[in-house]
């Protein structure tokens, strides 16, 4: 859809026409373009991702708990995470680190 916005505008056609065919507003259109326009590519932004709090050694010492005790819950491993590093996270963090080593 964006490929065929971009050659609609580009061919000279009004946004407002080219919104009602398309079915989108107009803003989507405008949007869409400036977007074309300042990257000269139809992707998204580069986005930052949110700091990890846990280094790769405390990543792995997340592996290296969980393979010991396979049978503890995960706010046991939070606990021992922070008695270990003195480092709080979250209960979901560690799951997802768990995952990523895998």
């Amino acid at each position: 859809m964006c490929s065929r916005i971009i050659s609609l505008v580009e061919e000279g056609v009004r946004q407002k026409d080219i919104a009602a065919t398309i079915e989108v507003s107009q803003g989507v259109i405008s949007k869409t373009y400036a977007r074309y326009v300042e990257l000269q590519s139809l992707q998204n932004k580069p986005r930052r991702s949110r700091r990890k709090i846990t280094s790769e050694e405390q990543d792995r010492f997340f592996c290296q708990v969980a393979k010991r005790d396979p049978n503890a819950s995960t706010p046991t491993h939070q606990k021992q995470f922070l008695e270990a590093t003195g480092i709080s996270v979250s209960v979901e963090t560690i799951p997802q680190r768990l995952r990523s080593r895998s």
